[in-house]
């Protein structure tokens, strides 16, 4: 098995203080798809690896957005190399009709339904419901911050004292909002719109995080 990281960054500097200014309402649940929805960036995210490319009722059309324009309609990737002597080549590209990944590993298979999109905010309280939800997120492959080096996940308030301390777990926070993911390119070769190339038994570990702050960061 092939296992690529993908880590994606999404800043963007606040004008006037002021936060989000699109109509868009994001879905607060995370699940098959999300709307990470920070500073004035709108971006749909779906579990599969596509990005902006994703409706969430109640808005009446999919794509990213900034400043309610439309700065992306699909974001997604191409992948080719050698297998054997056999060149192949995949990806998750929806505009181009291409979606060869579903979410899920390889071990755990395409209908688990833990294979979501997991989002963890810096602005909730330490020890929530998203930190234990991240569980899962680790099981399939997720990072996490080993406080007790224990090399086990398990978000305990070890002192009791309503915060989080350096000698105990917490998920792999990354700005302030963090969303991850993993999809695999499982779809039999039927269903692929090159239907000549077989899986090839890569499995992307995804993260999307980004900044709410008025400056930039990398």
């Amino acid at each position: 098995i092939i296992i690529v990281a993908v880590t994606m960054t999404f800043t963007l500097a606040e004008q006037n203080g002021k936060g989000p200014s699109t109509s868009r309402k994001p879905n607060l649940i995370a699940g098959d798809s999300y709307d990470l929805y920070i500073n004035n960036i709108d971006l749909p995210i779906g579990s599969n690896g596509v990005l902006a490319d994703v409706l969430i009722p109640p808005a009446p059309a999919a794509g990213g957005n900034l400043q309610n324009k439309n700065f992306l309609f699909s974001g997604g990737f191409y992948m080719s190399g050698l297998n054997n002597g056999i060149i192949w080549a995949n990806g998750e590209l929806s505009a181009s009709r291409v979606t060869d990944y579903v979410p899920g590993t390889y071990t755990t298979g395409a209908n688990d339904p833990n294979a979501k999109l997991y989002v963890v905010k810096s602005s909730e309280s330490d020890f929530s419901q998203s930190w234990i939800d991240w569980k899962k997120a680790v099981d399939l492959g997720a990072d996490f911050y080993d406080g007790d080096h224990d090399g086990k996940y398990n978000p305990v308030d070890l002192n009791g004292n309503g915060k989080w301390d350096p000698d105990e777990d917490r998920p792999d926070i990354l700005g302030d909002a963090t969303v991850w993911c993993v999809y695999s390119d499982q779809v039999p070769p039927p269903n692929r719109t090159f239907n000549d190339v077989s899986p090839q038994g890569i499995e992307i570990r995804q993260t999307v995080f980004a900044f709410n702050s008025k400056g930039t960061a990398g």
